[in-house]
């Protein structure tokens, strides 16, 4: 992590660097949940957004990640695909780690 700015309008800018590469991403808290997005165009991503929502449950709560995500290539049916199945590994590792940590 590089660099962490908290806004008043409640948002949270964190920008981030690996493998020599550097992008900024904003985090805004929702009424539900958490949704993060890539600012401008320096990072992996040509456009990245993710939502972390949460809903009571039986015994506690379901946590639901949905995300989009565009490399901007060319092909991009076939690169935005592998984009998005790479995403939601990472996703799905995510929701584990937390069920996990929960506990």
């Amino acid at each position: 992590m590089v660099d962490v700015a908290e806004h008043d309008d409640g948002r949270t800018t964190v920008t981030a660097r690996a493998s020599g590469l550097q992008a900024t991403f904003t985090f805004e808290p929702l009424e539900d949940g958490y949704r993060y997005r890539q600012e401008g165009d320096a990072g992996p991503f040509e456009t990245m957004e993710t939502t972390l929502t949460r809903e009571r449950a039986d015994s506690g709560a379901r946590l639901t990640a949905r995300s989009s995500v565009s490399l901007g290539l060319p092909l991009p049916g076939v690169t935005d695909r592998l984009a998005g199945w790479k995403r939601r590994g990472e996703l799905k590792r995510l929701l584990e780690t937390l069920a996990v940590e929960l506990r």
